[in-house]
């Protein structure tokens, strides 16, 4: 397998697996299916002894499939349909797997689930579009349907899970005890599998077209109770939140603000650490080398082990920029076809339903685009964003924005100024949409 991912990493060795219908064998595997149960592990050790665990043995025969299959869509891109179809083909064959995958799958399974949880969303995130999906639902059958259906509700139900909160991470550095070094890692696949979540959730809003206005709106517009939906790990959901979203956003760009004090502390210690006395260096050692005497051994650990909490951190952030980044294109997407494109099925006195006459004068457009959404509904909806995007917090959306690479300067910038001319508007009567003239001071230019 190995072998088989080296060659993957090319354009050609990529075509090479998918003519060969390799990923088509591993979806024959019938071993897939025989999942151990995640949550009889969750006090049970995993390490890796003379003779593992039955769940690790799974899983070593479960990673490196995935691997492979991460591989060739990364070489091929996500808008290659044959390399699309046959990654979903190994998915949906191994369907009841991967449900009992997502079903169990929350921040505090031992390491090794999480990194499988990992593996599997970013599987169905990168297999996910709208014109793929499309395909998928005229060519699978009834049964794989279903599976489809299923998953999407799965990884639906997760998000709210995988809010990135002060309260969470708290507790997974207070009662993670599986870990060997530190918590990091950890919280590095957390943060993953919110990212991940959260791709999936945006490729089934965009529609692989060049205009990328047309959106299929997926989040309710609905923003109160988040934070119960949020907390809660056993419901399963078949509709997402916009609210939880922006519960995302929010405590993420607050995680983000604190780590990167902890980055800027860091780097300044890694600087200082030839400067530093025995007794300061032992602060920073790695477990198992109290013991060492010698200054420049002792500064040399300390170094290591200073750098590589650096790297941790610092690919905590950037996977907690591509969490902001996806929650607020969602949200801009979603208010911008709520507030300026959506005709609220419950306001204009007539029935906006496809009529059954053959020559009916009902629009089909129309038809298409009613939402069941009343007009006091996207009310709230504006009101409940205007509190939340207050000055503050927009300051601290464009320090974020300074703060990004070349390639992405101006992301976030641009979202935030689309996003409050959205928020200036807001349907007062039936039929019209107008200005707010009171909008609040931060939302304006």
């Amino acid at each position: 397998m190995a072998l088989l991912c080296r060659i993957a990493t090319t354009p050609f060795g990529a075509e090479l697996i998918l003519e060969q219908k390799a990923l088509g064998a591993l979806s024959a595997l019938e071993v897939f299916n025989a999942h151990p149960d995640i949550l009889s592990y969750t006090s049970a050790s995993m390490d890796i002894d003379f003779l593992p665990s039955i769940a690790i043995r799974y899983l070593q025969l479960l990673t490196p499939a995935l691997a492979l299959c991460r591989v060739v869509l990364i070489t091929l891109g996500k808008h290659n349909e044959s390399a699309v179809l046959q990654v979903f083909s190994f998915i949906l064959s191994h369907s009841d797997a991967i449900a009992q995958i997502l079903r169990s799958g929350n921040p505090f399974l031992r390491l090794p689930f999480l990194k499988e949880l990992a593996q599997i969303t970013a599987l169905i995130a990168f297999t996910t579009n709208q014109t793929v999906n499309d395909d998928l639902e005229y060519d699978v059958s009834q049964e794989n349907l279903s599976h489809l259906h299923r998953i999407k509700k799965l990884m639906f139900s997760l998000v709210p899970r995988f809010v990135i909160s002060d309260s969470l991470i708290r507790n997974i550095n207070t009662t993670r005890t599986d870990v060997k070094k530190g918590k990091s890692e950890v919280v590095c696949n957390v943060l993953e599998v919110a990212g991940n979540l959260l791709m999936y959730v945006r490729n089934l809003t965009t529609l692989s077209s060049a205009d990328r206005r047309l959106t299929t709106p997926v989040l309710v517009p609905v923003f109160n109770d988040t934070l119960r939906s949020a907390e809660d790990m056993d419901v399963v959901t078949k509709d997402l939140s916009l609210g939880v979203i922006v519960t995302q956003l929010v405590q993420c760009v607050a995680h983000y603000h604190r780590e990167r004090a902890n980055v800027n502390l860091l780097s300044s210690t890694l600087s200082s650490v030839p400067s530093l006395t025995s007794t300061a260096l032992q602060d920073y050692l790695p477990e198992g080398s109290k013991n060492v005497q010698s200054l420049e051994e002792l500064q040399y650990l300390a170094s290591t082990e200073v750098s590589e909490r650096l790297a941790d951190k610092k690919l905590e952030l950037s996977r907690c920029l591509f969490i902001i980044e996806h929650c607020f294109y969602l949200i801009w997407s979603h208010l911008d076809y709520y507030m300026l494109r959506a005709i609220p099925s419950t306001s204009y006195g007539i029935s906006l339903k496809p009529s059954p006459l053959p020559n009916s004068k009902t629009p089909k457009q129309m038809s298409d685009i009613t939402w069941n959404v009343s007009i006091n509904e996207i009310r709230q909806l504006k009101e409940g964003l205007t509190s939340i995007f207050n000055e503050t917090f927009c300051k601290s959306l464009v320090e974020l924005s300074e703060e990004e690479t070349s390639t992405n300067k101006g992301f976030i910038e641009a979202l935030l100024r689309r996003l409050k001319k959205l928020l200036q508007f807001v349907p007062e009567k039936p039929g019209s949409f107008i200005t707010n003239g009171t909008a609040d001071k931060s939302l304006t230019h």
